[in-house]
């Protein structure tokens, strides 16, 4: 018989290496995380545990570590103000009143977005293609203007 441990986490970077060596007994170690923006998963990893993603399973997705990256305030989503404010919060060791949906929805928009920025490539680029090699009454589709428009819409 083997016995499993299941360990819930986000953002537990100063705490996960201890907590899995609590359980080095056990058979096997999984962690299961809501989208960690520190260190916890690479942590996890070099310890053995497996790693599970929460959320978003069917999308192929990759850890991305930004170090010492200089980012123009006129690119910040949300605003220059709004970064000010959430570290002065986390200067002051505070929160913002929200709602838990709202946090989520925040944490969770820039993938979305840049999921259906990618679904929309990759219909466009197999409609062009597909519009390239559709011939009708003698020529490539694409070159009808209702084909050529919708394309460029």
């Amino acid at each position: 018989m083997s016995l499993s441990v299941v360990i819930i986490t986000r953002n537990e970077e100063r705490n996960i290496g201890r907590t899995l060596a609590s359980v080095a007994w056990a058979d096997e170690r999984i962690i299961v995380d809501s989208g960690s923006a520190d260190r916890t998963l690479e942590i996890a990893r070099e310890q053995g545990a497996k790693v599970k993603k929460h959320g978003l399973r069917a999308s192929h997705t990759a850890d991305v570590h930004l170090d010492d990256c200089r980012i123009p305030g006129s690119c910040l989503l949300g605003g220059k103000e709004k970064l000010d404010e959430r570290l002065a919060r986390a200067r002051e060791g505070t929160q913002a009143k929200r709602q838990a949906a709202m946090q989520t929805f925040e944490v969770s928009r820039p993938t979305v977005g840049s999921q259906a920025v990618g679904i929309a490539r990759a219909a466009y680029e197999y409609s062009l293609d597909y519009a390239k090699q559709r011939e009708q009454f003698g020529r490539p589709i694409v070159e009808n203007q209702a084909i050529a428009f919708a394309l460029a819409d």
